[in-house]
Order: C-alpha cells, then sequence, then structure tokens
C-alpha cells in the first residue's frame, strides 16, 4: 500500500512531467500555426526557466536545432547549439526513450557501428549515462572550442535539413530520405555531381562485338583450324565467313539490346585531396537492377541483371558467350569521361575483351563482374568516415603530447602534461597569402593552446589557456620544424574525466580592421582563426608511475627528459629549465638534461635526509655487440656516475646534465636508479637518439 507521502511525491512527479510537456507542446502549436519566431523565442524563454532549477528537456534541444537550420535562423545557431547541448543534461531517459532512439538512428551514419550499438543497448536499459556519450561525441568534434558554437554540430544539422528537402526518391533511410541522404549527411555536397541516362547503342554493341568475335577468328587451334570455322562447321570462303561474323554479331547485339538496364544514373564524386586517397571517392546512384529501387549501388554493374553474365549458346553454332560484359563495356564507355577511374575502367576492359577470347566464357564471368566493383569498394572503405567543411578549409595544426607524474605538496600525485604543436605551415601560408595584397603589413601571429577538462557528464570544470613561442628553427630534417610547446599541470582525479587539448593561430592584423583574409562563406568561425587542432583523451591514460605507492612511501617522479635550447621556457610553477623534446631527438653539441623528484626521503643519523643516485647512458648498438662478444653490459656505458645528496626536506627535486659532445650518432638508453640506505631500488628510464649537427 502506498503512504500519504509516497503518493505525494508521485502526484509532483506527474504534474512536473506534465508541466514539461505543455511547455514543449505549447511550442510545438506555435510551429503548427506557422508561427516559428514564436516558436523559438518560447523555447529560449523555457530553456532559462529550465535551467535555473537544473532542469533540462532533451526534446526542446532537439526541435529547437532543428528548426533554426531547416529556417536559415543563422542568428541563432550559437544558441542552438547551446540548447542542444543544455538539452544532453537530462538525467530520465524513460520519458524520451523515443525521441533519443531517433537522434541515435540520425547519428549511425557518422559514428562506428560498434558506439550506435552501445548507445542503443544504453537506450534499453534507460541509462542516462547515453545523453552523456552524445555530448562527449560532439565535444570531441568541435572543431573550434571557445567559439560562440560548435560548428560541426550546426553542420550536421544544416546537412539534415538539406536532406529532408533534395533526397525524397524513397524514403528507406533512418534520415527519412534516400541513400543519398546518408552520404551527404557523411560527406557534404559533391565536388562533382553529375547525372545521366545509359544508352544501348546498337551499332556501338555491334561493333564491340563483331571486334571480339573477328579477334576469335584469328585464334588457329592446335588442328590449324579457325574456332567459328569448326564451330560453324563450315569450309566457307572469307567473304562468308565474314557474313557469317555479321549475322552472329547482330544476333548477339540484340540479345544484348534485349537485356535493357536502368537508364538513369547519378554520380557524386569527391576529390582526393580531400579525402587523402590516391583517387577520387565516387559513390554511384541508381536503380538496381536486382529490386529496381533507387539507391546506392556498389558498381556500375547493379544496373546489369545478373543473369547477363551466365554462359549463352548460339542456335545452330555451338559458339558459347557471355552477355554481361558486353553491357559492362556498353556502361563504362557512357561513364569514361565521368571520372578518369571510369576511364581507365573502360580502357581495361575493352582491351582484355579485344585479345582475351575467354574473358567472355562463363569461367571467366564472375571475375569480370567482381574485379571493378571490388576496386570502388576498396576505395571506398579507405576513405575516412565522414568529412567536414572544416577539414578541407580550416589548416589543421598536428598535436601530440607527452606526460610525467609528481606529488605535489601534500603529496597527491599530479600530471604535468606537455602540449606540442606545429603551427608552421599553416602561419607560412597565411604569410604568403597576405603578401599577395598589395599594401599588406606582415601580420602578426598568435599561438593559443588550451587545456579543457571535463566531468563525466562532459560538463566543463576547469580550463587553462597558455600562449607559447612559435619557433621557425629547423630540426635536423629539412623543412621540419621544432614543435611549440606549453606545460600544464593536472591533478590526478580518480572519477573518470575526460581531457581535451585544444590549439588555434590567430591573425592579430585581421582582428585590427588591417586585413581581410578570404574565406569560405559556409565556414562560421571567427575570420581571424587561420588553423586549429585537437586531441581528446581519458584522464585514465596519464602516466601511472605513482598512483600503486603508498604517498608515504620512499618514491620517485618520472623522469623528464630534454636539452639546453636557444630560448629557455617562462619560469613558473611548472618550470623545467630546459626544452623537452616530443621525440627524444638531441644533437651532440648539446648537452642532456634530464630532471626528477625524490618523495619521503629518511633522515639519516647527521639530520639531513639522504639518498644516493646512480645513472649511466649506454649504447643500444654497443649494447648489442655485447650480447655476443662481452659476459657482461658492464662495458656499455658511455657514462655511469654515483651521486649522494644531503637535504634539509625530505623531498627533493633536481636536475642533472650529460656532456655528450663525444657521442656517435646512434640510439641510447638513460638509465637512472634512487635508492637510500636500506631501500628498494627504483630505476626510471628512457630511450633517445643522438644526432650530428
Amino acid at each position: 500500500m502506498l503512504t500519504f507521502t509516497t503518493c505525494i511525491l508521485l502526484l509532483l512527479q506527474f504534474l512536473q512531467a506534465s508541466a514539461f510537456d505543455n511547455e514543449y507542446e505549447k511550442g510545438l502549436s506555435y510551429l503548427e500555426s506557422g508561427e516559428i519566431s514564436e516558436a523559438l523565442n518560447y523555447w529560449i524563454t523555457t530553456r532559462d526557466s529550465l535551467a535555473e532549477i537544473g532542469k533540462s528537456d532533451f526534446r526542446i534541444g532537439v526541435k529547437f536545432i532543428d528548426v533554426a537550420t531547416k529556417n536559415d535562423k543563422e542568428s541563432l545557431y550559437p544558441l542552438a547549439s547551446e540548447i542542444y547541448l543544455w538539452a544532453l543534461q537530462q538525467q530520465e531517459v524513460g520519458p524520451i526513450q523515443n525521441e533519443l532512439l531517433e537522434e541515435i538512428n540520425r547519428l549511425q551514419y557518422i559514428v562506428p557501428q560498434a558506439q550506435y550499438e552501445y548507445w542503443q543497448e544504453l537506450i534499453e536499459k534507460k541509462n542516462p549515462v547515453v545523453l552523456a556519450k552524445i555530448k562527449g561525441f560532439w565535444h570531441k568534434n568541435n572543431p573550434v572550442h571557445g567559439s560562440s558554437m560548435n560548428e560541426k554540430l550546426i553542420e550536421h544539422w544544416e546537412r539534415l535539413a538539406y536532406i529532408e528537402s533534395n533526397f525524397q526518391n524513397n524514403t528507406r533511410t533512418d534520415l527519412n530520405s534516400d541513400d543519398r541522404g546518408i552520404i551527404y549527411l557523411q560527406y557534404g555536397a559533391p565536388d562533382n555531381h553529375q547525372t545521366g541516362s545509359f544508352t544501348l547503342n546498337n551499332s556501338r554493341i555491334q561493333f564491340y562485338t563483331r571486334e571480339i568475335l573477328r579477334q576469335q577468328d584469328e585464334e588457329i587451334d592446335i588442328m590449324g583450324q579457325d574456332r567459328l570455322s569448326r564451330r560453324s562447321n563450315s569450309g566457307a570462303n572469307a567473304v562468308h565467313q565474314n557474313y557469317y561474323l555479321d549475322n552472329l554479331a547482330k544476333s548477339i547485339t540484340d540479345k544484348v539490346i534485349s537485356y535493357g538496364i536502368s537508364s538513369h544514373y547519378e554520380i557524386w564524386t569527391y576529390n582526393r585531396e580531400n579525402v587523402n586517397l590516391p583517387e577520387n571517392l565516387i559513390f554511384i546512384f541508381g536503380k538496381a537492377a536486382s529490386s529496381g529501387e533507387f539507391r546506392l549501388l556498389k558498381s556500375p554493374e547493379d544496373f546489369i541483371p545478373q543473369n547477363a553474365f551466365r554462359l549463352t549458346s548460339e542456335r545452330n553454332t555451338g559458339y558459347q558467350y557471355n552477355l554481361g560484359p558486353l553491357l559492362q563495356l556498353s556502361i563504362y564507355n557512357d561513364l569514361k569521361f565521368t571520372d578518369d577511374k571510369f576511364l581507365d575502367i573502360y580502357n581495361d576492359l575493352h582491351d582484355q575483351l579485344m585479345s582475351n577470347e575467354s574473358i567472355i566464357l562463363e569461367s571467366k564471368s564472375n571475375y569480370l563482374m567482381n574485379k571493378y566493383s571490388d576496386e570502388l569498394i576498396a576505395m571506398r572503405k579507405a576513405a575516412p568516415s565522414t568529412l567536414s567543411i572544416y577539414d578541407q578549409d580550416l589548416e589543421s595544426i598536428e598535436l601530440s603530447f607527452n606526460t610525467y607524474q609528481f606529488y605535489d605538496e601534500s603529496y597527491q600525485p599530479y600530471n604535468i602534461l606537455v602540449l606540442y604543436s606545429l603551427p608552421q605551415e599553416s602561419i607560412i601560408k597565411d604569410h604568403a597569402a597576405a603578401q599577395q595584397i598589395d599594401g599588406m603589413l606582415n601580420p602578426t601571429y598568435i599561438l593559443n593552446h588550451q587545456l579543457v577538462i571535463f566531468n563525466n557528464h562532459w560538463e566543463e570544470i576547469s580550463s587553462i589557456q597558455d600562449y607559447p613561442e612559435i619557433s621557425f628553427e629547423e630540426t635536423l630534417k629539412p623543412g621540419e620544424f621544432i614543435p611549440s610547446i606549453s606545460l600544464f599541470k593536472i591533478p590526478h582525479d580518480e572519477n573518470r574525466q575526460n581531457i581535451n587539448l585544444y590549439a588555434q593561430i590567430l591573425n592579430r592584423d585581421i582582428n585590427d580592421g588591417n586585413y581581410y583574409k578570404p574565406q569560405n562563406s559556409d565556414l562560421k568561425t571567427p575570420q581571424a582563426l587561420i588553423s586549429a587542432g585537437s586531441l581528446n583523451f581519458d584522464n585514465r591514460l596519464m602516466s601511472s608511475t605513482l598512483l600503486n605507492q603508498n604517498n608515504t612511501q620512499f618514491s620517485v617522479s618520472d623522469l623528464v627528459f630534454g636539452y639546453r635550447a636557444n630560448f629557455d621556457l617562462e619560469e613558473n610553477e611548472l618550470f623545467i629549465p630546459f626544452y623537452i623534446p616530443k621525440n627524444n631527438v638531441v644533437r651532440n653539441d648539446l648537452d642532456l638534461h634530464f630532471m626528477f623528484e625524490v618523495y619521503n626521503i629518511p633522515r639519516s643519523d647527521s639530520g639531513y635526509y639522504e639518498f644516493q643516485v646512480e645513472y649511466e647512458v649506454i649504447s643500444e648498438r654497443k649494447k648489442f655487440f655485447s650480447r655476443i662478444f662481452r659476459p657482461t653490459s658492464e662495458n656499455n656505458a658511455k657514462e655511469k656516475i654515483s651521486l649522494t645528496f644531503e637535504s634539509e626536506n625530505p623531498r627533493w627535486k633536481t636536475h642533472l646534465s650529460v656532456d655528450i659532445t663525444d657521442y656517435n650518432p646512434g640510439n641510447y638508453r638513460l638509465i637512472l636508479t634512487v635508492f637510500h640506505e636500506g631501500s628498494d631500488k627504483i630505476v626510471r628510464e628512457t630511450e633517445f637518439e643522438v644526432v650530428n649537427k
């Protein structure tokens, strides 16, 4: 039996749910009356009211961004992006289960299959984690953090709006569109779009057939008798033989024409440069011979009925042939000027048919039917799963990072994250464009590095920014620049956290109004932004050197490796007095440096905190030969130093250096051993490469 209190709580929940429904439905009623602005304004007010009490409504977020993009309300795009992400904070799946399924069905075409299935499972179990997962997906794909909106989220909904209006040959997909909608959602508008109709030209096919028959007629079998003459059981002279071949070619041509194929085709092509492929990415649409349904086809062979590839005998001659290749040749002839790929296929198919009699026999039919189809499918599999205008028209900055773990003053582990970026190529390109403008002064560029930490619900909990120097000094490889670096401190958190890293290059002169930089009108990014990059990783992937140790034990931090550079990093709480290379390569005219911290050092009888350090550098090449010629590796060491440290504190931070001027180019290993009397030895090591100046 329900208690009075329980009844009251249930009633309040019902009234609250009803109130939410009323707010959502009232906005819909405005839409039905054609009052679009009123509906959007009403939902904006509703969002503000719900946000004040920590509530959200997923349906409002989805409908708002849907209506805004369908009606080209570009001024509302930043707000639409914000409201959509706010709506994903809803904590109950039950009331919106159907709407969530519809949403992930739209997303299934741009996320990995395993991710889509996982989301499905979460929704079936009414697990609210799915909302955070969807929100995280859009945060990870946000091309420009800190801008007024999530650009790729808006692009996605703009594509959905276009699909609904333009691709309605049938509605066989979850996008309520034909298959063109899927490709448009994934890749956007094609770089080249062509439509046409296949023409089974009688004279052209008869010419192909006559040429094939003529080639075969010239092949003499082992008995010295020409094959077609033998098949026709005739010893006719050349005139009769030509007459026979012409009639046979006409008969075969009639059968080819009688098959017929779906005449209309539509071909979308994406330029190879945009999809990073050796050939253009091609998609073919039309009515499949197998079903008569308009859809995405694997290849032009789908226009041909499969039974066309069966072996056929010509009556009264015993001659056997396969019609499929002749239909292929005709189709690729129509397509050969659509793309170089089709021209190559046409030439290859033509050469094979004209030179190889067996190519149109049954034993070879499956080969021809699948050969070119497999090539087109392989190209699609090698292509990126999605393509955004921001991938094509916004220069990308390459990012990477290293992490090192330490203890803070309270003996809680934290990480120093070193972020590397390579913005130089973007700057060079933009600077070259600037020089084309008369009277343009050299533009000024700013590099911004940012680290953003999100909680499990993908709510931003902290953000750190840095503006590192940009060096155009090259490494030892021509054209390879020294990366710009930033150091960030990340406290360890046992809770799962998501960490995003961003880099952006801004042209200050654009903001100052001194320089207009032409940019694709479809890009919705700040005009001053010339390039951007991002990385996402899970906090659990950070270094775990100290996590399994008791924070009262004698312990050692990670080993930080580097070398002296021509410039110093700005001194701050994360000050490391040397440059930390991302690939551990150091020139032999620079001193090698390394840094570490020691914690919970025991007090000695002298009253000081005392510990010992040994470090050695081993040549990996010599180590290899020592395993063959020497009984121990003692002689492998280039350097082997033992030191004793005394400190007034139980923790010690130091950095040491090694002179490597006499090191030959090659691979080495730095091994650091730290211990105190009576303790186990703690070993930290790293590999590095020495190169000539």
